[in-house]
């Protein structure tokens, strides 16, 4: 049965509504991918401005990159030739350098005078290139078909290069503006980086979509619009749900990777920061054999001295206690316990520690010293023996985790001095004694050690001979990649095979050979700083300057280290410290004000810990999800039951068509590429046995012509489409509810 429409005909004003409709979707779409192109080359451009220090200021840099890409979409519409614009911006480039050569001479013999055109000279230079390479681009992003396609590969290809060192956590060898704006942003660099893939992963999808729109017009030869993706009617509510769908599945991804990799990060980044002594420490240890301590730059601590401490035995080189290593385990050194190690405090910042001076000690000066952590530390570290440790106030909460002042003596005798003394402790009991002369059950490394210092017999120089072999035939390298089971002894594939490792290695490697000759020794753990690159007494630590070295006993001056410093690097974390960040601290520490222990300072605004910034959790996530599969379902259900809804003749017959066609769609009958709608309904009809267009019969008369009818017969005719999508099993109807393919492919 074929209806016909009761309604007056109305094809030339919705035309015109749908031509205008077009026409602002076209500006609408043509503003927004220029927009978004600017922006993004835009914060590139920042971005390679901070990196290389470029001396030419970013405001004229960013201008000339708005002049350059607005006079090439406009020139791409014209009738000008493509050659001339980029031809005269050469030619100016030409001519002021030209210019500057001839006006050479004439400049002053003063530095000034010589040095001012070079430098107007070269911003003249780096502003004709950014207008050159802005106009190129955007002249091939509307002139040339594919460029879109090349621009998104290229510029996939220069942030797969910039996150390429972020291989196997390897954030120290990230690049310097990763780890500044991770911690300005109070957040780790692997979540910051996770946070930038996703965001890249949306901005490209974005661009796809504005870069294949309908809309977007371009003057390529042959070719009206572009369509390296889509191309259709624009359907805003349907946008926002794939816009929607795209941001969370990329979201739910980022989130899981996150997720899967966390604990194996922080493991890595984290990598020997100490922890409180607590029944569950004793016997682990914080260290590990997969990655090196702290293998990132990230701001850690600033240290202010309370003098110069110029008696200092390893200087420039300080060493800064935060734990100890003396109990061997069968496979590594770990966390002892109670009875040894008594000189690490074991405290938080905000506990207080207090203890008698060491009168055993000799030559011993005081060394007071303030910290302010910028990162999470479970206890606090000082520079060798603590005396008392109490909590300050701190004084830039948004900088700072916490602050604590500590009062140490420090060693000031001469490493030749130990020359004179005997290992150990007299006042030692026998079991503490053999606590830190437990040898390793592999006899090799007491062969090891015997075969380096040979007939040496004192026990100071065989301790200095044991490092300074490593120093000179060890190479330091962030990934040694020994394979190891987990039971295994991880320090033999170093010491016994390629001699390739990081401090981990050389601090337990160190450790065993002294006690197999006798003398007692441990691995201490903490910051290892060079008071070369401190600024008025203040030192900035990184995470990089975490460290673990192995420390002998010796009768009056306690615990001496004996570091390893590898003449071999094969890659190495560390790098020259930000000044810049360091005075901007200095800038923050006040006068220090300490604060009463325990319970009154536990509410202290100072104490409260900033807000980090990091991803939002799975459940929040799954929230989310549920809430856009409800929008998701609802939007279904308008397709498919929207003709019921109330509304004149004609919006009736338009819904109804659309549930119709939805419905086909969700039971896998679709069109085929170039099949009209007849094609398409005579297909149904011939190979399923399905005659629903009647709908379509009554649509097609209200665009093209007007006759009279009934509305009893129109909604007769519609109901007799929708019984005849009744004859398909109701198992199978019910299925197709769930088939999204409706939403996304509806035109």
């Amino acid at each position: 049965m074929t209806a016909t429409a009761i309604l007056p005909s109305r094809g030339h004003s919705t035309s015109s509504r749908q031509e205008e409709h077009i026409s602002t979707l076209h500006r609408f779409t043509f503003a927004l991918a220029f927009l978004f192109r600017f922006v993004t080359y835009a914060v590139a451009l920042g971005i390679l401005h901070d990196t290389f220090a470029i001396s030419t200021s970013q405001e004229s840099l960013t201008l000339a990159l708005l002049f350059s890409q607005v006079a090439a979409t406009i020139l791409s519409f014209s009738r000008l030739r493509s050659w001339v614009p980029p031809v005269g911006i050469l030619l100016l480039f030409g001519a002021a350098n030209l210019l500057f050569r001839l006006l050479q001479s004439f400049f002053t013999n003063t530095a000034a005078g010589i040095l001012e055109p070079y430098s107007l000279l070269l911003d003249i230079n780096l502003l004709v290139f950014t207008a050159f390479f802005g106009y190129i681009t955007t002249w091939a992003y509307w002139r040339v078909r594919f460029y879109a396609t090349l621009e998104i590969l290229a510029t996939l290809f220069l942030l797969l290069t910039f996150f390429a060192p972020h291989r196997d956590f390897q954030l120290a060898l990230a690049p310097k503006v990763v780890h500044t704006l991770a911690w300005e942003l109070n957040t780790s660099s692997f979540a910051l980086i996770i946070i930038m893939g996703s965001i890249v992963t949306l901005l490209t999808s974005i661009y796809l979509g504005l870069a294949s729109h309908a809309g977007l017009p371009t003057r390529g030869k042959g070719h009206a619009t572009q369509d390296i993706l889509v191309a259709g009617k624009s359907r805003p509510l349907l946008g926002t749900i794939l816009t929607g769908l795209i941001v969370l599945i990329v979201s739910l991804i980022s989130r899981q990777v996150y997720s899967h990799y966390q604990q194996i990060q922080e493991s890595v980044g984290a990598n020997g920061v100490g922890f409180k002594e607590t029944e569950e420490s004793i016997g682990k240890s914080p260290l590990g054999f997969h990655s090196a301590l702290g293998s990132n730059n990230q701001p850690s601590a600033v240290v202010r001295l309370g003098g110069d401490y110029q008696e200092n035995p390893t200087s420039p080189m300080l060493f800064l206690r935060e734990g100890a290593l003396s109990a061997f385990n069968g496979k590594e050194l770990v966390n002892a316990g109670k009875g040894f190690d008594d000189d690490i405090p074991g405290t938080s910042a905000q506990e207080v520690f207090q203890t008698e001076e060491r009168l055993e000690l000799d030559e011993r000066v005081p060394v007071p010293q303030s910290v302010y952590l910028l990162t999470d530390h479970d206890v606090v570290f000082t520079i060798d023996y603590p005396v008392s440790v109490q909590p300050l106030e701190n004084p830039a909460p948004q900088r700072f985790r916490g602050a604590y002042q500590a009062y140490s003596v420090a060693p000031s005798y001469h490493l030749s001095d130990l020359l004179d003394r005997t290992p150990g402790n007299p006042n030692w009991t026998e079991l503490v004694r053999d606590h830190y002369l437990a040898q390793h059950t592999d006899k090799r490394y007491a062969d090891f050690a015997a075969r380096i210092v040979g007939e040496e017999t004192n026990p100071a120089a065989r301790a200095s001979m044991l490092s300074n072999f490593l120093t000179k035939n060890a190479i330091y390298t962030l990934t040694p990649n020994h394979e190891v089971k987990p039971n295994e002894d991880p320090v033999a594939p170093f010491l016994f095979g390629d001699l390739r490792g990081y401090c981990v290695h050389f601090a337990h490697a160190v450790t065993y050979m002294l006690r197999s000759l006798g003398i007692p020794a441990r691995i201490a753990t903490g910051y290892l700083t060079d008071l070369s690159q401190a600024r008025d007494g203040h030192i900035l630590l990184r995470m990089s300057d975490r460290h673990a070295w192995a420390e002998a006993y010796f009768e009056g001056y306690g615990w001496v280290p004996f570091d390893v410093q590898p003449e071999q690097v094969e890659s190495h974390a560390d790098s020259e410290v930000d000044s810049q960040l360091l005075e901007e601290l200095m800038g923050l520490i006040g006068p220090e004000k300490t604060l009463i222990p325990e319970e009154s300072f536990v509410e202290e605004p100072g104490l409260k810990e900033p807000p980090s910034w990091s991803l939002p959790s799975t459940v929040a996530l799954l929230k989310i999800a549920f809430v856009m599969l409800i929008v998701f379902y609802l939007w279904k259900l308008v397709l498919w039951y929207g003709w019921l809804l109330p509304g004149d003749g004609e919006a009736k017959i338009k819904r109804a068509y659309v549930a119709i066609y939805a419905r086909l769609l969700d039971l896998g009958y679709s069109r085929k590429f170039a099949e009209t709608v007849q094609e398409f309904h005579q297909r149904v009809k011939s190979s399923y046995g399905l005659n629903p267009e009647n709908s379509w019969e009554i649509l097609r008369h209200l665009k093209y012509g007007a006759v009279t009818g009934s509305p009893d017969e129109l909604q007769s005719a519609m109901r007799d489409d929708f019984s005849e999508l009744a004859k398909i099993h109701l198992v199978r109807r019910f299925l197709a509810f769930f088939n999204p393919v409706s939403v996304f492919r509806l035109r």
